[in-house]
């Protein structure tokens, strides 16, 4: 019988969450960053070279892992500029922020916010308009250094918006990367993006790089291969930090039903597992359960709103395509920690 209290419980729960800081790179997100970086060091002065690229995925694709796994690459550095008043400010050579769901002016608030450190609440109260807004970020941003912008989640302030409201969303992206010493921009969502580029033709023209993220597919080896090796990873992180031992997450019996329960995307398979986990801590602390089993998956599956009611049964491990020879050697040492990988590369 186990003698774990509710606290330690309450730790390991938290900590089991923590397989999702893990990045392992493909040679697809590596292409992409590499235009994203491309974008990041272009000239940017008196010509206007700075550009878009819309990277567009379903949810639980990997957009926001991708791009955070590029952007902390590039911290704030604090105190690095002195103004003509000799005020320090910030560099802020690459800004990350996540879009609003609201209107044209709520983005420009939004991305000022981020840009200047001040809290959303001061920079509503001053109450100007949006036009104000876009020229502040724009001179902010050339006082700071910004090179790089990165919106993320931007399919929210495109939901249930019509073409002319769209286009004010646009034409605000495009003032500012227009504008002289104006930044890149990055733009993360889903296919609604493109709504973007058909509203307003300068817009498509600016945005000169489309990536697409698609979900794995099983049947694919390439991308059951990548699966596997995520899989592993997220294990071997249970196996140090919770559990004492591999649940077998990359086994081909677990991974294949995982892979179609989450109709390929890996951010719903890792809500899954962890929710798996917290259920086998459970089972852990009162000695039903030494790891995660494939019960506590099926158990997870069924209590997840990821999924609608109508749902089918958490899959069988069954399937033409299932390896079942020997076990393949796995992608080692690829892995980013969203806190360790500042100087990796590829």
């Amino acid at each position: 019988m186990s003698t774990m209290d509710q606290n330690e419980i309450d730790r390991l729960t938290r900590l089991s969450g923590g397989f999702r800081e893990l990045y392992l790179p493909t040679d697809k997100s590596d292409e992409i960053q590499r235009d994203i970086r491309r974008l990041h060091h272009r000239d940017h002065g008196s010509s206007g070279e700075a550009g878009i690229l819309l990277l567009v995925g379903g949810s639980g694709s990997g957009k926001s892992k991708l791009v955070l796994d590029y952007t902390r690459q590039f911290p704030d550095q604090p105190r690095a500029i002195v103004g003509p008043d000799g005020a320090f400010a910030d560099r802020k050579d690459v800004l990350y922020f996540k879009v609003p769901n609201g209107s044209e002016k709520d983005v420009a608030e939004v991305w000022l916010a981020a840009l200047t450190g001040q809290s959303i609440d001061h920079i509503v109260g001053r109450g100007r308009k949006r036009l104000v807004i876009q020229e502040d970020i724009v001179a902010v941003g050339r006082e700071v250094g910004n090179r790089l912008v990165v919106a993320d989640e931007f399919s929210q302030c495109l939901e249930g918006k019509d073409t002319a409201a769209i286009k004010r969303i646009a034409s605000l992206c495009r003032y500012i990367v227009n504008a002289k010493g104006g930044p890149s921009l990055i733009i993360a969502g889903t296919a609604s993006l493109l709504l973007l580029r058909e509203a307003d033709p300068e817009f498509r023209r600016r945005a000169s790089i489309r990536h697409e993220l698609l979900p794995l597919d099983w049947d694919i080896a390439e991308s059951r291969e990548f699966l596997q090796d995520v899989l592993m990873e997220w294990d071997e992180f249970l196996r140090d930090n919770i559990f004492g031992a591999l649940s077998g997450l990359a086994d081909a019996k677990v991974a294949y039903p995982l892979c179609r329960a989450a109709s390929g995307y890996l951010g719903d398979m890792a809500t899954l597992i962890e929710n798996a986990a917290a259920e086998a801590i459970y089972d852990m602390a009162s000695g039903k359960a030494d790891r995660l089993t494939y019960a506590h998956l099926v158990k997870a599956y069924g209590k997840s709103a990821v999924w609608t009611a109508e749902r089918p049964a958490f899959p069988e491990a069954v399937g033409p395509t299932i390896d079942t020879g020997p076990e393949k050697t796995r992608l080692r040492g690829r892995t980013r920690r969203s806190d360790r990988h500042h100087n990796f590369r590829p």
